[in-house]
């Protein structure tokens, strides 16, 4: 039975280790953590490293007069040297010494920054849409190609304050910069063998990184993930049962790629992929599914019908539409997959994302049960 209680203490434990940030300590240690919650449940994991080039923000921080805000540079930008200092004119035109401003939102990955950064700015400021009282970051998406100038993100709060200095023609100045750290990033894999090694297996993957603490962007996908894997190891399935647990989502989905380097075949190989994506379970969101394919959509509709839910969470909608996040990925080498997400976060990406006030440990423990119920439609008929 999978549990409530069992799915909140998964997401208390894993926002209690830290920044979950990719190439960090914290990382290092949750997939340890990850690979330990795995033998508790009778299954062996595995940790896959990999080389990393880490880039270190230094502090990071934009003044105008006497007004300041500290900020986080979005990493796929071109950063200066550790403490390097810009001075420039806050204004709406791009040129040597001037600086834009923009507003701009935590997810997706297109946005209103992306235009400014072919323009000669001395660097952009980005107020980011988000909760009140934290920072909300946006993605890396293109980490291994940083282009454009500086971009400084600081909170949304902040917008007012930057429109005025705009519209006076203040000067400004910013502090940032970053280096680089040689290091290792880890994906987390186990299988749980089936009975009939003939059968293509089904992949469960959850994305295990992110800019915070993630609560609730990141731990109802690992609660999910790891009571998946305790309840077909109880259930002993004929079908093998894949789990994968990558880091580097918020640089690019880094951590997908790398598995795929280091196993050819095995996206394509799968009978198909379950994707736990961002804020499954996460404090009112709804559940969404996505696939490319109909017959796994009606499966899982089949199998919330089979749980006595109508509805897979407080809300569902299934969406025959190509999904986000990992799942592009592997679709990209050749993968059928189901995509779950909770639609409607209002801590998505921001600091403030704590447990316990950032999920619905019941909303997760549903979940978790559909993608249970999901797996064992696939299950062989009895002879």
């Amino acid at each position: 039975m999978i549990t409530a209680d069992a799915c909140s203490e998964a997401v208390r434990a894993y926002d209690a280790q830290g920044i979950h940030r990719t190439g960090t300590r914290v990382d290092a240690d949750s997939a340890e953590w990850l690979v330990q919650e795995l033998a508790a449940r009778g299954v062996e994991g595995v940790i896959e490293e990999h080389p990393f080039s880490r880039i270190d923000p230094s502090d990071c921080e934009v003044a105008i007069g006497a007004w300041k805000v500290a900020g986080y540079p979005l990493l796929d930008s071109v950063l200066p040297r550790p403490g390097t200092t810009i001075e420039g004119v806050v204004c709406g035109e791009p040129g040597q010494g001037r600086i834009a401003i923009v507003q701009t939102d935590g997810h997706g990955q297109t946005s209103t920054i992306d235009p400014l950064r072919s323009q000669p700015w001395a660097a952009i400021v980005a107020a980011v849409h988000g909760a009140s009282g934290g920072l909300t970051l946006r993605n890396a998406w293109e980490f291994g190609q940083p282009h454009g100038p500086p971009v400084i993100q600081v909170p949304g709060e902040a917008w007012e304050a930057l429109v005025r200095a705009r519209d006076g023609g203040a000067a400004a100045t910013i502090r940032c910069g970053a280096s680089t750290t040689e290091t290792s990033a880890a994906n987390v894999i186990a299988r749980v063998a089936g009975a009939d090694a003939a059968l293509a297996p089904i992949a469960v993957l959850t994305p295990r990184s992110g800019w915070w603490h993630c609560a609730g962007e990141r731990g109802g996908g690992i609660a999910i993930w790891l009571e998946v894997a305790r309840a077909v190891r109880a259930l002993a399935l004929q079908r093998s049962i894949d789990f994968v647990a990558t880091t580097g989502h918020e640089l690019g989905f880094w951590g997908i790629e790398r598995y795929c380097e280091r196993h050819p075949g095995a996206a394509a190989a799968a009978m198909c992929w379950v994707h736990l994506g961002a804020n499954i379970g996460a404090k009112g969101t709804a559940t969404v599914v996505r696939s490319a394919t109909q017959r796994l959509l009606d499966a899982l509709g089949a199998a919330a019908g089979n749980l006595g839910e109508s509805r897979v969470g407080p809300t569902c909608e299934l969406r025959p539409k190509p999904a986000g996040g990992e799942a592009q990925v592997i679709a990209a080498h050749g993968a059928a997959y189901v995509s779950m997400v909770g639609a409607g976060f209002s801590l998505f990406h921001s600091s403030t994302d704590r447990w316990p006030v950032a999920i619905d440990a019941e909303a997760i423990a549903r979940n978790a049960r559909l993608v249970l119920q999901f797996i064992r439609r696939f299950e062989p008929a009895a002879s």
